[in-house]
């Protein structure tokens, strides 16, 4: 989109729209949808994989209608700029240790609960054993297969 005249400094996101830097290229929409994926709280932190890490969310509340009658809810109980550290989470009110979730677990619907917190939580999620699924250690599913 050509050279700034001067030098632009402020973050890269604001919380409006058209929130990002002048002149900064959307890419197709990827710059957008990777807000939108850490607004939510919710990181496909390895394309292709069938899994999302959880991170801290900017609403309080949201419903994703994942399709077929089925929403998946997202709720961050007292997150604000101060309590933004998960202190605890349940997935279909049963607690979850672990900081990832399966797409299935998503793709059903169902609800993801996160207690939020002004410091963090060092004990949740922190077993070596909650990793989320690797190439590498042989966690990680088979693909799901493409359907046309």
């Amino acid at each position: 989109h050509g050279l700034l005249k001067e030098p632009y400094r402020r973050p890269v996101y604001l919380d409006q729209p058209a929130g990002w830097l002048p002149g900064m290229d959307d890419d197709t929409g990827t710059m957008s949808s990777q807000f939108v994926y850490q607004a939510l709280g919710l990181y496909p932190a390895c394309p292709g994989e069938p899994y999302f890490v959880i991170g801290s969310p900017v609403f309080e509340k949201v419903e994703l209608t994942v399709g077929g009658g089925r929403i998946f809810t997202l709720e961050a109980t007292g997150s604000s700029r101060k309590n933004r550290y998960i202190q605890s989470a349940t997935l279909n009110g049963k607690p979850l240790n672990r900081a990832w979730i399966w797409h299935d677990e998503l793709w059903n619907g169902g609800n993801l609960v996160l207690e939020m917190g002004p410091e963090p939580n060092e004990s949740w999620a922190a077993d070596p054993g909650a990793a989320p699924p690797s190439m590498s250690d042989g966690k990680a599913p088979e693909p799901i297969p493409y359907v046309y």
